[in-house]
Parts: structure tokens; C-alpha cells; sequence
């Protein structure tokens, strides 16, 4: 149980790293999947399989890396 909450809690990190970097991102990288871990990218790539595949290749397990889309078009609510 601790290391599934560790693993949460670094993912909730990530995630607001994520959106406060959001404007930075999203000119870096404009409409890709960005794999987050600890406050890092470690993948990237135009879908999301192609950021799963290179996850794997790294040997980290995609369900605890936070993947993020870097849209370029604004959300409308």
C-alpha cells in the first residue's frame, strides 16, 4: 500500500508541474503525448502508443507515468 501511495503522490506532483509548465510545454511540444516522471519528460511522441512502446523500452511500467497531451487548441467549456 505505501508504494501505491507514493506512486499517486508523485503523479499528483507531476500533474501540477504539468499545468504550470503547460505554456512552456505546449510550444515545445505542440499536439504530443509527453510521459512525466518526476517532474521530467522521459518520452514523448505524436501518439499514444508510440509513447507506451517507448516507455517500455525504457523498462518503466506506463500506469505509473504520468502521460499528458500538450494540445495546442484551446478548451472551450
Amino acid at each position: 500500500m505505501l508504494a501505491e501511495t507514493k506512486t499517486l503522490n508523485r503523479l499528483e506532483t507531476d500533474l501540477d508541474w504539468f499545468y504550470t509548465q503547460s505554456g512552456r510545454l505546449k510550444k515545445e511540444h505542440p499536439d504530443e503525448f509527453l510521459a512525466i516522471k518526476e517532474k521530467k519528460i522521459i518520452a514523448k511522441g505524436k501518439t499514444m502508443d508510440e509513447v507506451v512502446q517507448r516507455l517500455k523500452e525504457k523498462k518503466e511500467d506506463p500506469s505509473e507515468v504520468l502521460i499528458k497531451f500538450a494540445s495546442t487548441i484551446p478548451m472551450i467549456f
